[in-house]
């Protein structure tokens, strides 16, 4: 009888996630270097967007024929583009709106893949399977023709793309969070909380939710590079923000006809998208790097 009790006094402590887990991939994370200047490299072009009207007095709207492709100066520090307008400013303000709309979506495609990613993974057999399938229909059709659909339905120009990109982006991220919870399932923490009357609401709440986390942010790191560079590509041909307010991806695709003649107007948007993407990128690996035990107890 004594050992039975103690069974099940073991079996919950198991159930409980253990706080130091998420002090040690911290602590792993900041002895990663590359990781560390991705953060702060990212964190620091979004601060300088956010504080666009602190850095620069020019609207990004202000045109001026007379000031038309100058290079860099003190009056201008990134120079002028076609129409003469003050490139700082609307590399700041259309800064703001890339990672507007990419985080929206990401926000939205973690929302909507998550509650579906679980129910999926939690309730499994035909339910999954049907989920499944839809999924798999869904991620088959291009991120364009869902953005030029979406966009000519809830009307262009207005940043209406995002859903379609959000709709493009749950797929994965059901996949990642249907396998993970299948997983933690299978577990025997889930077993002896089942043994122990656990209801299916607690299981998740204190349970999966808590144990997907780590997936989670390592997917949120790496994706939100990829919807940044999705967001570029759908504002250069056109069927972004509608003029006159800037985007990264117009801003390469105005300055892609004058590149040659004045390269610094479709360049400098490039090297905020290529700083973006790159940070991000190593800022993922460095999650996941920390947040993976069989790779951070190494």
């Amino acid at each position: 009888m004594k050992h039975d009790v103690k069974e099940k006094s073991s079996d919950k402590a198991d159930l409980q996630l253990s706080p130091g887990l998420w002090k040690e991939s911290l602590r792993v994370l900041l002895k990663n270097p590359l990781a560390v200047i991705s953060f702060i490299v990212f964190i620091t072009i979004c601060v300088m967007c956010i504080a666009a009207p602190l850095i620069t007095d020019w609207d990004y709207t202000t045109m001026s024929m007379d000031r038309i492709h100058e290079g860099p100066s003190a009056e201008h520090p990134l120079g002028t583009d076609m129409l003469g307008r003050d490139m700082l400013s609307r590399m700041l303000y259309g800064g703001r709106a890339t990672l507007r709309i990419s985080f929206t979506a990401i926000f939205y495609s973690v929302f909507i893949g998550g509650v579906i990613g679980i129910v999926s993974g939690f309730i499994g057999g035909t339910v999954d399977m049907i989920i499944m399938r839809i999924i798999d229909a869904i991620a088959a059709i291009p991120t364009i023709i869902l953005a030029i659909v979406v966009e000519y339905t809830l009307g262009f120009g207005v940043g209406n793309f995002m859903y379609a990109m959000a709709i493009a982006l749950v797929p994965p991220f059901v996949r990642l969070l249907r396998t993970s919870v299948m997983s933690i399932m299978s577990s025997e923490y889930i077993e002896a909380a089942r043994a122990l009357g656990v209801s299916k609401f607690h299981i998740i709440v204190s349970h999966v939710i808590p144990n997907v986390a780590a997936p989670v942010l390592i997917y949120i790191s790496n994706t939100a590079a990829e919807a940044i560079l999705m967001c570029t590509i759908i504002g250069y041909i056109g069927i972004g923000l509608a003029p006159p307010e800037p985007e990264w991806g117009s801003m390469v695709s105005y300055g892609y006809n004058a590149l040659r003649a004045y390269p610094h107007i479709a360049l400098i948007p490039c090297l905020a998208v290529m700083l973006c993407v790159i940070s991000l990128n190593f800022l993922g690996n460095g999650l996941r790097d920390a947040l993976d035990p069989s790779i951070r107890d190494k």
